[in-house]
């Protein structure tokens, strides 16, 4: 793998525990479960709008900023839904267009998508796209030249690579602190990898997605305050879907059998513990404090 010693952080030198970067992957369930299933692309539906808003409301009620990764295809439906984001005082950051992992699109395919996905958001908010984030945390050994494409475009942070070894994502032996990815042509971007923690010779991700919802709270916080007594600050990811006040669903009698099979455990898997997820989101905001990554960005430059 590419990598390089960590530059120094001012993280290790503060006192105080070191902030956190709660990143929000807007995608809509019912468009990447049905893309996943059937290989057929669907627009994304009004439901990603509501979820979303759900989160903000909760956002807003602690007064925490977040960075939101939003797929392109969701800005391009509903760009309203982008400039709340942004009035609200997050970070506005690029998903990709069509949540395709990386690892699946040549280079070609994969810059064509990706500029078109930060034109779509900074024509939106009037504001630069510094942060990027792949489907699926598709940026894996098999897929590290991306971060030249990305640096070639004007990214300056990416928070795509997983440091765990899992069978659709990651990269086993990257580091699990923030650093300085060195790049083909001399440059390099900032990595923030996905927050996980050291236990029994392992790495184990935590703080994110079913990660969050299926662990006790009490795994999460110790793991996020695990990583804080160490200097670093914890990347925590969530999608709006998580926050749906109804069942996740989508209509299977015409789907062949295989998609349905396949349709069946999404739906199992994603719709596992959401009915506590507000209130175990709300006891995070309290116990830890949270900025977006672009901010934590700036404190490492």
């Amino acid at each position: 793998m590419r990598s390089s010693a960590p530059s120094p952080s001012t993280a290790s030198a503060r006192t105080e525990p070191p902030r956190n970067a709660l990143t929000i992957d807007v995608e809509d369930w019912r468009q990447i479960v049905h893309r996943a299933v059937t290989g057929e692309t669907i627009p994304p539906s009004p439901a990603v709008v509501a979820q979303t808003h759900v989160i903000l409301d909760l956002l807003a009620a602690r007064d925490v900023r977040a960075t939101f990764f939003v797929l392109g295809t969701v800005a391009e439906r509903y760009p309203e839904l982008v400039r709340r984001i942004q009035g609200a005082g997050h970070e506005i950051a690029s998903h990709g267009l069509s949540h395709i992992p990386v690892h699946r699109q040549t280079p070609t395919e994969f810059r064509t998508e990706t500029r078109r996905a930060k034109e779509v958001l900074e024509s939106i908010t009037g504001d630069p796209v510094h942060g990027y984030r792949a489907a699926e945390f598709s940026i894996t050994q098999r897929s590290l030249w991306a971060l030249d494409v990305l640096a070639e475009l004007g990214f300056r942070y990416d928070s795509s690579i997983f440091p765990i070894s899992a069978r659709r994502y990651g990269i086993r032996d990257a580091p699990r602190h923030p650093h300085w990815m060195p790049l083909s042509d001399g440059g390099g971007i900032r990595e923030y990898p996905l927050a996980t923690i050291e236990r029994a010779g392992r790495r184990w991700p935590v703080a994110g997605g079913g990660y969050f919802r299926l662990l006790p709270y009490r795994v999460t916080r110790g793991a996020i305050g695990a990583i804080n007594t160490d200097g670093d600050p914890a990347v925590v990811y969530l999608h709006p879907y998580e926050f749906s006040q109804s069942v996740l669903q989508i209509e299977r009698r015409r789907l062949p059998v295989r998609a349905r099979a396949r349709l069946l455990r999404y739906s199992t898997v994603h719709n596992l513990a959401r009915e506590r997820l507000a209130t175990r989101f709300q006891r995070l905001l309290h116990d830890f404090e949270f900025v977006p990554l672009k901010e934590l960005m700036d404190e490492d430059s």
